[in-house]
């Protein structure tokens, strides 16, 4: 049996809704303001919170209010009657979104999956050390388990030798460094790793340091952030793909980050390794990538690769086709005509005329054979 919290929007609903969940068996408690929601969640063992008839800003509004009273950890999932909202909603750090009408069994569906998947995350936490990788969990998903434990805890990534740490105070982020940067700087570096390893360790932080940002504004910051990223990555197909300098020229560049793109990648690296080892922003690598391709100084490794076989291929048909009309001496057109005549026969015939073509540079192969069979025949 589970316990939900309706935030309803539109009173008209209501009955339909009570008679649907006492299907369920579920509890049901519904309130139109947020103020009350809090109330409830306080008073109850809330699994749930459902925002019927959803906005932006409504939602926007009610997570604000849960994270200022320590209540960011329980699930909210927001009803709409819009699905072209669904990209927008789902920028929120929402637990999910359910559009309607639909079937009561698809709707009951993502209510359960949503409070299991919350239960399990719950449980995972308890334990002194949580340790994988960030192919299984996206660092945004560690923040938000990690907040939803309330607990002190250190988050370690590393990856190829780089390094870095986020620290939280009772679930709430306080400090976070990659490298030699730090705040929300290191932060937007650390949520592009997708090979790292990460390690949270529940030991007591001192909060010697602040952010000065709420969770729920740091995460729409770093959501804001990473949508930006996607943006490029289908323009430029794939952060993975290998990049290499077509232009040696790197002291022309005025431009600091480009130059040291063009220098990473004189002998191949790919987008995703130059977000990683540089300390500009992902956007701003991103837009200067987009520019060097555009100006032929970036070529994919693929791309490189073909260029250079096409050119050696261009190379090498040269220089056959140099040796053999070198073998046939014919590297010029241009020729002299030469006479030859037959001495006279006794029948004192007409002298036949033999006629054939010399080069500059020499006999051609033609003319070589008949001049051979010419003298044969003297």
């Amino acid at each position: 049996m589970l316990d939900i919290v309706v935030y309803l929007l539109d009173e008209q609903f209501k009955d339909e809704i009570s008679e649907a969940f006492q299907e369920k068996n579920y509890v049901v408690h519904f309130t139109d303001k947020p103020k009350e929601v809090v109330q409830l969640c306080k008073q109850e063992f809330v699994d749930l919170i459902l925002v019927w008839l959803a906005t932006i800003e409504n939602v926007e509004d009610l997570l604000t209010v849960l994270n200022s009273k320590k209540l960011s950890h329980l699930p909210v999932v927001a009803v709409l009657t819009s699905p072209d909202q669904t990209s927008a909603m789902l920028q929120l750090p929402v637990a999910g979104v359910i559009s309607i009408p639909s079937p009561k069994e698809e709707f009951f569906s993502i209510i359960e999956q949503t409070v299991g998947e919350v239960k399990g995350v719950s449980k995972l936490l308890q334990g002194r050390f949580w340790k994988g990788k960030l192919e299984e969990f996206a660092l945004l998903d560690l923040i938000q388990m990690v907040e939803m434990s309330a607990r002190d805890a250190m988050m370690s990534i590393s990856y190829l030798g780089h390094s870095g740490q986020v620290y939280f105070s009772y679930g709430k982020i306080i400090r976070a460094s990659f490298r030699n940067l730090e705040g929300m700087e290191a932060l937007k570096k650390l949520t592009c790793l997708t090979k790292a390893d990460f390690q949270v360790n529940f030991t007591q932080v001192k909060p010697e340091y602040s952010l000065g940002l709420e969770n729920s504004e740091i995460f729409n910051q770093l959501t804001k952030h990473l949508n930006l990223q996607q943006g490029y990555a289908e323009k430029l197909h794939d952060f993975r793909i290998d990049l290499k300098s077509f232009s040696k020229d790197f002291a022309e560049e005025a431009n600091e980050i480009r130059k040291q793109i063009l220098e990473l990648c004189q002998n191949g690296e790919s987008i995703y390794e130059l977000l990683v080892v540089m300390n500009a922003d992902n956007l701003e690598i991103l837009q200067n990538v987009e520019e060097l391709i555009k100006q032929g100084k970036l070529l994919e490794q693929t791309e490189f690769s073909e260029l250079v076989r096409e050119k050696s291929g261009k190379k090498g048909i040269a220089s056959l086709w140099g040796s053999v009309s070198g073998f046939l001496r014919k590297e010029s057109k241009e020729e002299n005509r030469i006479q030859m005549y037959v001495p006279e026969q006794e029948e004192e015939e007409e002298a036949e005329k033999i006629e054939f073509s010399v080069s500059k540079n020499g006999l051609g192969r033609d003319e070589f054979e008949k001049f051979e069979k010419f003298l044969e025949d003297l």
